[in-house]
Order: C-alpha cells, then structure tokens, then sequence
C-alpha cells in the first residue's frame, strides 16, 4: 500500500478527466464501509487519507485526516469517528463532515474497537483478538481506554479479568451525575461510571453459585434510567437483572435472578406505553413458547402470553405492541402488554430479514425464492379490535431475491433491489402502493438518508466510489443523480491542476 500511496499523484495526473483510467486506480484502494448520516454518506479512504461526504446536489468533499485509518464509526449529528494512525503513535480523529472539523485525540495504544455514548460525550477503545497478527504478536485485550470528548482526555486502565478479550460494549442512557457503561465478556460483565472510570468500577459474575463457572453474555441492555442492567447469558434461563447505584467513589450492584420459562432466546424493555414497566423486560422462551414481562426486582406479578410455536425473537412498536417470531417459521405473534390482547398470522414462509416501521405498527419480513416457491415479501400490520388483536398479512411476489433493502421507518416506506437487478422499488406499507425506477447498474446496498429525504444504492465495488443518490419521494430518473469515483476526491482534483 506505501508503493500505492507513492504512486498516486502522478498516476492521478494521467486519470484525470478519463473515467477507465480513474475506475482502474480506484481498484487500488480500499474504503471502510460507508456511513450513512443524516443527509449524507461519508466514505473513509485510508489510502488517500481523505474523509469524503457524497451528499445529493453537491460535489463530494474531501476531509484531510491522519494515516493508518483502521476502524470508523458514525456518531450522532454528523460526526464521524476515525481510529488512524500506528503502533507508535495512535489517533482517535474525530471529523465534522459539515464543517470539516478534524479533532484529534492522542491514545495509549492502537485499539481495534470503538463505542459512543448517545450523547457523544464519552468513548470506550477495546482491543480484539482480530487484532492481533504479525505486527502485534500478543497484548493485553483486557485493557481498555474512556475517551472524554469534551476535555480531550484518555482515562486507560485494566478490567482485571480472566476473560479473553471484551464482546460488546454497551452504555447506558447518559445522566447528568453519571454515564454508566457495561463491557461484556466471555466470563462475567464490567460495569463502570466514564466520569470516574477508575474508582467506580465494579466486576460482576455470571454464574447462579459460588460453586459454578461463569458464563458469556449474550445480550445486555440498560433500563431507560441506566439504573438496572439485565442481561442474557448463555445456557440459561434466567433473567439477570443488576441494580446498580453509587456510594461515594464505590459501585454498589446487587443481581436479582428472575425465573421464567425455558429456552430463553431474546430480551427486549418493555414498551414505554405499558405502566409500571420502567424496570422490566420481555423475556421470549423458545423452549417452553412463551414470552413473559420480567420486574427487575421480582416482586411483580408476571405477564405471560403463551406463543404456540418455538419463537426466538421480539421487537417492541412504539405504540407498545410487541410482534414475536422466528426466521424459519412461518407464525408472528403480537402482543398489546398494556390491555393484554393478541393476534397471530401465518406468513408464506420462511424469512432471512425483517425491518420495521414502528410508528406505524408494521413490519416488511423478506422472503428469498426457493426451489418450491419464489422470492416475496410479507407487509404485517397490527391493528386493535374489541377483544383481540387483528394481525394482518399482505404478501407481495417479487421476481428475484432481494439483495438490499432500507426503511423510511417515520413515513413506512420500505424501500428494495432484486439479485443483480439494475432497478430500485418502493414499498408504502401503509397503501401498498408500489412505484420502482430502472437504474444504470444493479445495487449491492441502500441507505436512507432522512435529512435529504434521499435514499443511496450503492453499485460494484465500494473501491469505485459508485453510488446514485434519489429523492426518496419521487423514484424519476430526472431526479436521481449518479456519483462516481468518489473514493479518488480531492486527489483527481488535485491531479487535474497540475503540478
């Protein structure tokens, strides 16, 4: 890649104006994936150390950054994170796609992964075993970093554990006294406050006894006041639910077993419209097909549905409904936890994707074809009767597998491209009114980008830069427009100046 980096510039001079010549070189680079913002995409290019935005009406802009970009990750508003830099000396870059702000923090060490905070305040860096290799022979993967944004400020300091290396990275809503935070492991979970990282930092077991070994962490999630942590191990049915709470500089957390059914599969909070749910989760169990609502202390009575089929998973609609189900079934069950109605419907088939619109009460569940029926998609609505709850299903034949697709999930417009169509098609799950537009290449990806209202496919390569941007309410081919070799911004510019 340094031969690349050398050669660049004077091969850009010979590409410049000639399309060939630049898809040729842009098969020498290699873009992260792209990042969708509000109203843009946002390429990170480690070759040409360039931050681009592509955003609809505009010629993609160019953002200098640091060598070495390895990991980027979007923030909220139009932040995006870099992880750049070397062994010698590693960056976090944090890069204002707007203002073309570049704000660079100096690290203790080369970390793999990056978390944020909703609020973009803190950051928590994670080594990985992915990370390791010729260059980096062996490290302490239970070392970890908490980067304060606002100050600029890196805490780093050792979980301590017997684990391997950390699994996921989870905060908890941030408050104005605290902002917890959980790492998970393969045997146990850390949870610290990122104020004070260092003396507030509490290890908590995963197991039932003192005379059992400790268990992985599945899923982990925070109550909406960041004061319970519940969390889904492996191999058990049993809910954990940590209350945590501070004490001068000390961590208090105490861990209440909640018992349910078996086969315990998915763990959701309860939908904010239930009442007295604030502390409590849907707990689904494939093996006893039930789903029940969780207290974090116990002491409530429990709600359970039974589901009449092994189901796996649940999501909870804004309206406080929950649909339950399981790609290789065909039923969908929806519960009202509030009135404690329900509904259940039989899809075609099988489903490899689901995406929803939850303020509309719907899900889009996506079928590929086999060899005993075609691909199709299933639009589920939800809607309440007097004593039960009406599930309805619209199947929606398609003629090829579907390769990518996004939703509008405000306006419940779902938007798709066929297996190695050159064509994008739109869904309104409310109307089911279909509209599609014949593109210039087929699409290996979507993104909707809500500021602009624009909906992104993605063509070829992401080393191309080949993407065609459309106004998400009018699927015209007047109001598309087509950006390519993007990934070479601002180094075709550059190179067409002359020397």
């Amino acid at each position: 890649m340094r031969i690349v980096r050398r050669l660049l510039p004077a091969m850009l001079l010979l590409a410049a104006g000639c399309g060939d010549r630049a898809e040729f070189l842009g098969q020498g680079l290699k873009p992260l994936p792209l990042l969708p913002t509000g109203d843009a995409l946002v390429s990170v290019v480690p070759q040409t150390r360039r931050v681009v935005r592509v955003r609809k009406g505009e010629t993609p802009q160019a953002i200098p950054i640091a060598e070495g970009a390895r990991k980027a990750a979007r923030l909220q508003g139009d932040v995006v994170a870099v992880l750049a830099g070397d062994i010698r000396r590693p960056l976090l870059q944090l890069v204002s796609v707007d203002g073309a702000e570049v704000r660079t923090v100096e690290l203790p060490g080369a970390y793999d992964t990056l978390e944020f905070s909703a609020d973009n305040r803190y950051g928590v860096l994670t080594y990985s075993t992915a990370g390791l290799g010729p260059d980096v022979v062996a490290r302490n993967l239970n070392e970890v970093a908490v980067v304060d944004v606002r100050e600029r400020a890196v805490t780093r300091f050792t979980l301590g554990t017997e684990s391997l290396a950390p699994r996921s990275v989870v905060f908890a809503p941030p408050r104005e006294d605290r902002q917890f935070v959980a790492i998970t492991l393969d045997r146990g979970v850390v949870v610290f406050d990122a104020k004070d990282p260092r003396r507030a930092l509490r290890r908590i077991p995963t197991r039932l006894s003192e005379t059992q070994p400790e268990v992985a962490v599945q899923e982990a999630l925070f109550s909406p006041a960041g004061d319970v942590l519940f969390l889904r191990l492996s191999g058990m049915d049993d809910v954990f639910a940590v209350e945590l709470s501070r004490e001068g500089d000390e961590l208090l957390a105490s861990v209440n077993f909640l018992a349910g059914g078996t086969g315990l599969s998915d763990i959701t909070l309860a939908p904010a419209a239930a009442p007295g749910t604030e502390r409590s989760v849907v707990a689904v169990y494939a093996g006893s097909q039930e789903a029940m609502v969780l207290d974090a202390s116990g002491t409530q009575d429990v709600r359970r549905l039974p589901l009449g089929a092994p189901l796996t998973s649940a999501h909870v609609l804004a309206d406080g409904r929950v649909l339950f189900y399981e790609g290789k079934l065909r039923t969908v069950t929806a519960w009202d936890v509030v009135t404690g109605k329900s509904g259940t419907v039989l899809l075609t088939a099988g489903f490899d994707a689901v995406r929803f619109s939850d303020a509309l009460g719907a899900a889009v569940f996506r079928h590929p074809g086999t060899g005993s029926g075609g691909a199709a998609l299933s639009v589920v609505t939800v809607r309440e009767e007097d004593t039960r709850l009406r599930v309805r299903i619209s199947p929606i034949p398609v003629s090829r597998t579907v390769q990518a697709d996004v939703m509008d999930e405000t306006r419940g417009r779902f938007y798709f491209a066929p297996q190695g169509l050159p064509a994008v098609a739109r869904l309104d799950v409310e109307t089911l009114g279909i509209e599609q537009l014949t593109l210039d290449a087929p699409v290996t990806a979507l993104y909707y980008l809500p500021g602009q209202d624009v909906v992104a496919a993605q063509h070829a390569e992401p080393a191309r830069g080949d993407v065609t941007l459309i106004s998400a309410d009018r699927l015209e081919r007047g109001a598309a427009e087509r950006v390519r070799y993007f990934t070479l911004a601002d180094e075709l510019d550059r190179a067409s100046e002359g020397p």
